[in-house]
C-alpha cells in the first residue's frame, strides 16, 4: 500500500500534511517516522531550519523508501533587529526527483517567550515555562496559546505543505 512519509512523530504535523494531500484530493495516508534533524534541537534562522527540513528528508527515504512522497516541517525561529524573534517552520516536499519547498507564515514571539529561547530553552518548552502548561508543543503549539485558540499548528502548516506540492503537481 502506497503511503506518505512524514518526519515526524508529532501528531500535529502528520495531521498538516495528511490534510494537505486531502486538499489535493490525494488518498495517501501519512505515517509518521522519528528522524534527527541534525542541526540544533531549537534552529536559529532560515538556513539552518532548512537544512533540518532537508537533513529529516534525506533520513526519511532512506527509513521508509518505500513511500510514494516524503514530508518534512521543521520549526524555527528568526531574529529580526525591527521585531525581535519571529517564529516559522520550512516544509520540505519530495516525490521521485522533485522537490517543493515552502514557508509557513510567520509570527512575533512575546518578550517573555523569546527571553527563555535566547537562553537556549526550545520553543515548546518556554511555552511551558511561560504559561504554566505541559507539552505545548505536542498539542496546540505557540501559535495556538498565543492567539488564544484561533490559529492551530495544523492551520500555521497545513498552507505551507500544501505551498510545498506546487512542484510536485501536474500544471
Amino acid at each position: 500500500m502506497s503511503f506518505a512519509a512524514v518526519a515526524s512523530r508529532n501528531p500535529t504535523k502528520i495531521q498538516a500534511c495528511a490534510a494537505a494531500l486531502e486538499s489535493y484530493a490525494l488518498t495517501l495516508p501519512c505515517r509518521g517516522f522519528a528522524v534527527d534533524s541534525g542541526v540544533a534541537a531549537q534552529p536559529w534562522g532560515h538556513e539552518e531550519t532548512l537544512l533540518g527540513a532537508r537533513n529529516r528528508i534525506e533520513q526519511l527515504r532512506e527509513i521508509a523508501p518505500q513511500a510514494a512522497l516524503w514530508m518534512a516541517i521543521e520549526g524555527g525561529v528568526v531574529e529580526e533587529p525591527t521585531l525581535g524573534l519571529v517564529a516559522m517552520a520550512w516544509v520540505v516536499v519530495q516525490r521521485a526527483q522533485r522537490e517543493g519547498v515552502a514557508q509557513s507564515a510567520s509570527f512575533v514571539l512575546p518578550e517573555a517567550v523569546a527571553h527563555w529561547l535566547r537562553q537556549g530553552v526550545e520553543l515548546g518548552d518556554a511555552m511551558d515555562r511561560v504559561t504554566g502548561e505541559h507539552n505545548i508543543k505536542q498539542g496546540q503549539g505557540a501559535v495556538g496559546v498565543l492567539t488564544q485558540g484561533r490559529v492551530s499548528r495544523q492551520d500555521l502548516y497545513c498552507p505551507a505543505v500544501q505551498l510545498a506540492m506546487i512542484p510536485l503537481l501536474p500544471v
